[in-house]
């Protein structure tokens, strides 16, 4: 099972290594809490994120569309989503109906190598944001001292 595997750190330092070494990005499903896939991948430089919303960890019908709307959501909210399902005849019907009510609700749909470069650039500017932020409230702290003495 893929989920116990990520929990692995050794193993997943190798994969990482290899796929890193092709140029490869990873998605790590996080099937487990304890999963070791994120941070192996990024410590060896690899492009990787984690998925927002699991579809079809229940194959109902509505629970599936509960999770759908949950992803809009999340999208409208951090701007993306990772949105990651199986390919079942359930899971497919279910997608099919949705889709065009997506688009409709003005959501775009994006290979993962783009959005992985979008959120990389999301990541650099909120850092950017929080050091101008805290240099911002240093200055401040500095002149307070300065007009106290």
């Amino acid at each position: 099972m893929g989920s116990l595997l990520t929990q692995k750190k050794q193993q997943m330092t190798w994969l990482m290594e290899n796929l890193a070494d092709r140029n490869y990005y990873f998605i790590d499903s996080r099937t487990s809490v304890n999963s070791q896939a994120l941070n192996a991948a990024r410590q060896h430089g690899l492009r990787s994120e984690t998925r927002d919303i699991f579809v079809d960890h229940d194959l109902a019908e509505h629970k599936m569309k509960q999770q759908l709307v949950l992803a809009i959501g999340v999208a409208k909210r951090r701007g993306s989503a990772v949105v990651i399902a199986h390919p079942f005849p359930e899971t497919m019907k279910t997608l099919e109906a949705w889709l065009p009510k997506a688009k409709q609700e003005g959501v775009k749909f994006v290979y993962m190598s783009e959005l992985l470069t979008i959120r990389q650039a999301r990541r650099e500017q909120l850092n950017k944001q929080k050091r101008l932020s805290q240099w911002q409230t240093d200055l401040q702290l500095k002149a307070n001292s300065i007009q106290k003495n």
